[in-house]
């Protein structure tokens, strides 16, 4: 699952559209209707077996959390509930766009279950990050829901003010608890950043680009992992984009969880043999319509 989230107008939508064409076969793209109020989410009840299924402004609480983990597991096929009849559901790649923070989308998908199993009271009293330390020590099967509901996606997309940033989870760091309030900790970030660069929506280049960096971070997630999916580009990751698309090593998310007062983000950068190259470099990825 690849989760693309920003703010409206930010290109959302036309990134999950080239994405998921360049994924499709001639079967094309299973597109699912947002949820109503008052109406069952049937989001199968159009799928006909495509590869790539497309879910513009899924909320966190579409699901819950024991259906959401079901239905999109990363190594099974499952059967999604119909009106009609249930059918399977095939699809190898699921996109995901909304303006939910990350973080926000796991706490709105979980914190509905966790107030069923956890003491109302630990849960009604949860402030500070130590009051959610009880709550996950309480039961802890509770709280090993958020990391699987993490798991569910190997791929994360920030669009802001005019940059791409991509993400790959680290699932030795995909933690059982909430990152709301306090943050990641530097260097132990569930999700690591593997590709960034300028991202316009009205330019087709950058797209293209933006659509290719996003592929080769979901093959080498499933790669580092062990899982097997398809298909696989057989000429590899182009070369023009490693200029336009730059590399990242062990960086820190402090900055995206604040999305009131963001500051400029700062990531490690790659170093090479015999190159001096101070760990406070500011990102700045030169790609089309960069100054």
């Amino acid at each position: 699952m690849v989760y693309i989230e920003g703010k409206g107008a930010d290109g959302k939508t036309t990134l999950a559209n080239a994405l998921a064409a360049s994924w499709a076969d001639k079967r094309g793209v299973h597109l699912v209707a947002a949820p109503g109020d008052k109406t069952t989410f049937d989001f199968a009840g159009k799928y006909r077996g495509q590869r790539v299924s497309i879910f513009n402004e899924m909320g966190g609480t579409d699901f819950s959390p024991d259906q959401f983990c079901s239905i999109f597991d990363p190594k099974y096929a499952s059967i999604a509930n119909s009106r009609n009849e249930d059918k399977a559901w095939t699809a190898n790649y699921c996109i995901v766009t909304t303006s939910r923070a990350f973080e926000g989308f796991v706490r709105d998908c979980w914190l509905p279950y966790a107030k069923k199993h956890i003491r109302g009271d630990i849960i009604k009293q949860a402030q500070t990050d130590d009051d959610w330390d009880e709550a996950y020590t309480s039961r802890a099967d509770v709280a090993d829901k958020i990391r699987q509901i993490r798991r569910r996606f190997s791929v994360r997309v920030w669009l802001y003010q005019g940059q791409c940033y991509i993400y790959m989870l680290n699932e030795q760091y995909n933690e059982a608890r909430l990152f709301d309030r306090k943050g990641y900790e530097q260097g132990k970030e569930p999700y690591v950043l593997r590709r960034y660069g300028t991202y316009n929506p009205h330019d087709p280049e950058s797209v293209a680009f933006a659509v290719a960096a996003i592929d080769e971070v979901v093959k080498e997630y499933y790669t580092t992992y062990g899982y097997d999916v398809t298909p696989w580009m057989e000429d590899g990751f182009p070369e023009y984009l490693q200029d336009l698309m730059g590399e990242a090593e062990e960086p820190s998310m402090g900055t995206l969880r604040k999305r009131r007062k963001p500051k400029t983000m700062k990531v490690e950068p790659k170093k090479e043999q015999g190159a001096g190259v101070s760990s406070d470099s500011t990102l700045a990825p030169q790609g089309p319509g960069s100054t």
